[in-house]
C-alpha cells in the first residue's frame, strides 16, 4: 500500500498550488471522483485523506468519520461525484484563493446538477512562502493549547491600527452614555488574588460564560469583607476552575483587572445587584476586552477556558504534506458563527446583550481561538493579521467577521446585527435594529423568568441612546404604536409578572409585524403610562403634536388624565388610551397563508363582519383559537393605529369583492380580553380594513392595558 503522503493516479493530474493563483469556477470545477471511492483511498493517498477530512469539517458539531460523512451526503442511494474548484476567500489589495470541495448528482427530473459545497481547502503558510504565493491568509500550525502570545498579538493590533473604531464602535459620540465609565465598579485583581475597587482609568477585561450548576465561590455579604484580601480569590476557597483560568489568562495578556458577575456583584444584595444590572451597557462596553467561554458541549460544567489547560480533540488540525508538489494544505477551522451556533453561551439569555455590548471578544472555543473586534475575526490556524477593516472576506469562512461594522451587503460581505452606539437616521433603521434585536433575544434562555426585562437592560441602554427614546416594559415610547404590534411565534403562556401588551409577559417569542414596514403606521392616539404612581404621556419624549390623519374620519377625543383612577391601580405596569372598542366574530377555520409555516403554534385567523364577510385577519395562538374562536357574542377589539399594507400576498387580509384595496386601507386592532378589576389584557393583534371598523358598532372610551 502506498504511503499516504503520496497521490493515488487521479490526484496526481491536479497541479495543487495553480489553484492558489487563480480562481476555477464551478462551471471549470475539476472531477476528481465519486466520494466512495475518495474514502477509500484516504488511506493511502494524502489528497484523498485531505478532501474527506474538510467534509467532516462542515459539522462542527459532531465527530464525524468517513462512513458517517458518507451516509449524510450518500442520502438516496445514488453515487455522489466529488468536485474540486478554487474562489476568492479575500481581497485586501490582491485576491487571495482557497480550493472548495462540491458534490454534485444528476437529478433524475430536471437533467440539471444538484451542487452542494462540502469543504474547504488552504495552502499552508510555509508553502505559500515557497511557491511565491501571498503569505496572508494561509493555513499555520497551532499549539496544543491557546496561544496567549498571539491573543495579545491581536489586542494590541487593534488597539494601534483600528483608529478607535473598536474602541468606539459605529463613530460613538464621545458625549455619548457608553462614553461614561461605570461606577462603583470591584473587580479581582489577578496578580494580588484579591476583589478591589476598580482604580481611576484603569483597564479592565470582562468574562462571559454561562454559570455552572454549581457556581463556586460567589460574592455575598458574609464574604465581601473576607474575599477582599490579597490571595484569598483561589480554588482553596471553591473559585470556579471558570473564574480561576479567566484570572490566569488575564495575567497571561499582562492585564492585572477582571470583571465577573460572580465575585463582582454582591449575590444577596438588592440594591447592589439592581445598581450592576442597570450599568451592563457600560460594563461590557467599557472593558477593554472580553473573555468568552464557549465550549461546544451543552452540559455545561465547571470545567475552565476551552483549550487554555485542557486539549479538546477538535483543537487537532487536519494537515497533509503533498511532497511530489511541494505544498503543505489544511483544513480550516469552521467559522466562528457556526461554533457558536452550537454553545450553551449562544442560547442564554444574559450573554446577549454581552455578545452585543462587548467592543473586543476573545472566544475559548474547543476548536481553536477566536478574536472578534468591530473590524475583523482572528484565529490561531490562520494568519491573517493586520489586514484592512474594510477587505472582502467571503462569508462563512473561518476569518469571516458576521459583526463586521464595515461589511456591505452588495458584495456577500455581509455582517449581521452591528449594535452600532451612532444615532439612527430614519425610522426604518432605528425600528429595523430594534426588531432584529429582540426577535433573536427571544429566541434565548433564562434559568429564572424574571430576568426577561433585566437581561435586555444593556442593549435597552444603547438603543436608548441611538434611537433617542426613552423604554417601557421593553417598548420603545418613541415608536410605540409600532412596538405594540409584535407577533408571538411561540407558545400562548402567560407570565402575569409582566404586562401582556409586551413580549415581556410571554413564554413565546416575537417578531415584528410582518404585514408592514416599520414607517408604515399612523398614529392615532395618545397613550399614556403608569409609573411611580402617576399617569405619564407616553408621546412626551417625541416633544410634538400627533394629529389624526385627515383622511381619517372617526374622531377620537383627548383623554383627560385627571379623570384615571390612579389608586385604584395595583399592577406596576399599565399603558391607557382613549380609543375606540368594537365587537367582532372569528372565523372557525385558519385562513391558508403561505407562510404559515413560521407560526407552528398560531393560526390566521378570519376576522368577520356583522354580514359575515372577511374584514381583516389576525395571527392568534392555536391553543386559544381551539377554546375560544367560535363563541357566539364575539370578541372584543381595541383600535391602535392606522396601516399601509407595505406586504401584500397573493391573498389580501380581507374579502376585496366588498372592500377596496387602496392607500391606508387597514386599522391595526388589538384583542384583548377584561379582567375583573377592568384592565384589558391582550390576546392577538391583527389588521381589519378601515371601511369595517367604521361601519362597525363601535364604542370611544378610555382602556386600561395590562
Amino acid at each position: 500500500m502506498a504511503s499516504a503522503n503520496e497521490l493515488c493516479t487521479q490526484c496526481q493530474r491536479i497541479d495543487i498550488a495553480s489553484l492558489f493563483r487563480k480562481a476555477l469556477g464551478h462551471q471549470q470545477a475539476l472531477d476528481i471522483g465519486p466520494l466512495e471511492e475518495i474514502i477509500a483511498k484516504e488511506a493511502e493517498c494524502a489528497f484523498c485523506a485531505t478532501v474527506v477530512a474538510s467534509f467532516q469539517a462542515q459539522q462542527p458539531w459532531t465527530r464525524s468519520d468517513a462512513a458517517r460523512t458518507l451516509r449524510l451526503l450518500h442520502d438516496d442511494g445514488d453515487s455522489t461525484d466529488v468536485h474540486l474548484y478554487s474562489y476568492v476567500f479575500m481581497t485586501d489589495a490582491t485576491p487571495l484563493f482557497r480550493l472548495g470541495v462540491s458534490t454534485n448528482k444528476d437529478n433524475k427530473t430536471n437533467r440539471r446538477g444538484r451542487y452542494k459545497h462540502a469543504g474547504d481547502l488552504q495552502i499552508m503558510q510555509s508553502s505559500a512562502t515557497r511557491l511565491g504565493i501571498p503569505e496572508q491568509g494561509r493555513g499555520r500550525r497551532m499549539q496544543p493549547t491557546t496561544n496567549m502570545a498571539l491573543a495579545r498579538n491581536w489586542l494590541d493590533e487593534c488597539l494601534e491600527n483600528h483608529d478607535g473604531a473598536c474602541s468606539r464602535p459605529g463613530s460613538e459620540p464621545s458625549h455619548s452614555r457608553s462614553a461614561l465609565r461605570p461606577t462603583k465598579l470591584r473587580v479581582i485583581d489577578v496578580r494580588e488574588r484579591c476583589l478591589v475597587s476598580l482604580p481611576l482609568g484603569a483597564e479592565y477585561v470582562a468574562l462571559s460564560y454561562c454559570w455552572p450548576k454549581e457556581p463556586g465561590l460567589c460574592n455575598l455579604s458574609t464574604n465581601a469583607v473576607n474575599i477582599s484580601a490579597k490571595g484569598t480569590i483561589t480554588t482553596f476557597n471553591g473559585l470556579s476552575s471558570n473564574i480561576d483560568d479567566a484570572c490566569n489568562a488575564v495575567h497571561d495578556l499582562n492585564e492585572r483587572y477582571l470583571w465577573v458577575d460572580a465575585l463582582c456583584i454582591v449575590q444577596d444584595s438588592s440594591e447592589d445587584k439592581g445598581h450592576q444590572i442597570g450599568q451592563m451597557d457600560l460594563v461590557y462596553g467599557n472593558a477593554l476586552l472580553t473573555i468568552v467561554i464557549a465550549s461546544d458541549t451543552r452540559n455545561i460544567t465547571s470545567f475552565g477556558l476551552p483549550g487554555y489547560l485542557s486539549v479538546p480533540a477538535a483543537r487537532s488540525q487536519a494537515i497533509h504534506t503533498i511532497y511530489s508538489q511541494g505544498v503543505e494544505l489544511a483544513v480550516p477551522k469552521p467559522c466562528l458563527e457556526d461554533i457558536l451556533a452550537y454553545t450553551k453561551w449562544e442560547t442564554r439569555g444574559w450573554t446577549f446583550q454581552e455578545s452585543h455590548i462587548s467592543r473586543r471578544s476573545l472566544y475559548f472555543t474547543d476548536h481553536q481561538l477566536y478574536f472578534q473586534c468591530s473590524c475583523g475575526v482572528r484565529c490561531e490556524d490562520t494568519a491573517n493579521e493586520k489586514h484592512s477593516p474594510g477587505a472582502y472576506i467571503r462569508h462563512s469562512t473561518n476569518i469571516w467577521n458576521p459583526k463586521n461594522a464595515h461589511a456591505t451587503s452588495e458584495d456577500d460581505n455581509y455582517g449581521e446585527v452591528f449594535l452600532s452606539r451612532t444615532e439612527y437616521t430614519s425610522e426604518n433603521e432605528a425600528l429595523g435594529m430594534y426588531d432584529t434585536l429582540v426577535s433573536a433575544y427571544l429566541r434565548r434562555e433564562l434559568s429564572f423568568r424574571s430576568d426577561i426585562l433585566n437581561a435586555f437592560t444593556g442593549i435597552e441602554k444603547v438603543l436608548s441612546s441611538t434611537m433617542k427614546t426613552g423604554f417601557y416594559a421593553g417598548l420603545p415610547l418613541k415608536w410605540l404604536d409600532h412596538a405594540l404590534l409584535w407577533q408571538l411565534y411561540g407558545s400562548d403562556v402567560r407570565h402575569n409578572d409582566f404586562p401582556s401588551f409586551s413580549w415581556a409577559g410571554w413564554q413565546g417569542g416575537a417578531e415584528a409585524p410582518y404585514w408592514l414596514a416599520a414607517g408604515d403606521t399612523r398614529r392615532l392616539l395618545t397613550w399614556y403610562r403608569y409609573e411611580e404612581e402617576r399617569w405619564i404621556d407616553c408621546d412626551e419624549i417625541r416633544r410634538i403634536t400627533i394629529e389624526q390623519p385627515a383622511d381619517f374620519t372617526l374622531r377620537i377625543p383627548w383623554l383627560d388624565t385627571s379623570t384615571l383612577n390612579v389608586t385604584a391601580l395595583e399592577t406596576p405596569w399599565c399603558l391607557a388610551a382613549m380609543t375606540q372598542t368594537a365587537t367582532f366574530r372569528l372565523s372557525s377555520f385558519a385562513a391558508e397563508i403561505v407562510d404559515a409555516v413560521l407560526w407552528p403554534d398560531s393560526d390566521h385567523v378570519w376576522i368577520m363582519d356583522a354580514r359575515q364577510r372577511r374584514a381583516g385577519l389576525i395571527l392568534i395562538p392555536r391553543a386559544w383559537v381551539a377554546k375560544n374562536a367560535t363563541q357566539d357574542d364575539g370578541h372584543d377589539f381595541i383600535l391602535l393605529s392606522q396601516a399601509r399594507q407595505s406586504r401584500i400576498d397573493d391573498m389580501p387580509n380581507f374579502d376585496d369583492a366588498h372592500y377596496e384595496q387602496k392607500d391606508w386601507c387597514l386599522v391595526n386592532v388589538m384583542l384583548v380580553k377584561w379582567r375583573d378589576d377592568g384592565l384589558a389584557e391582550r390576546v392577538a393583534v391583527g389588521v381589519v380594513h378601515y371601511d369595517a371598523w367604521k361601519e362597525a358598532r363601535f364604542a370611544t372610551k378610555v382602556v386600561k392595558l395590562y
